[in-house]
């Protein structure tokens, strides 16, 4: 199950609940089409978590402390 989604912006004509609806399901749409042409036999569980955690940036420290975490957040995938 994927861990991770950052979006730094969302469109104001989009609640955030929509944004990340219409994304899960492309992304999962998408997988699952992939997953199909390897393997026709392939089944797929959930693929997204069924929540999400948003965090409002507040100030440049903020900013920046994210920015840190986006790109150190794939030395740990290994782990």
């Amino acid at each position: 199950m994927i861990s991770d989604t950052i979006f730094l912006t969302v469109p104001k004509e989009l609640s955030l609940f929509d944004v990340m609806g219409r994304f899960k399901s492309m992304t999962a749409n998408e997988y699952l089409k992939i997953m199909k042409l390897r393997n026709p036999d392939t089944h797929i569980g959930k693929l997204w978590h069924r929540s999400y955690y948003d965090r409002v940036i507040r100030d440049e420290d903020d900013f920046n402390r994210i920015r840190e975490y986006i790109k150190d957040n794939p030395k740990n995938w290994s782990k």
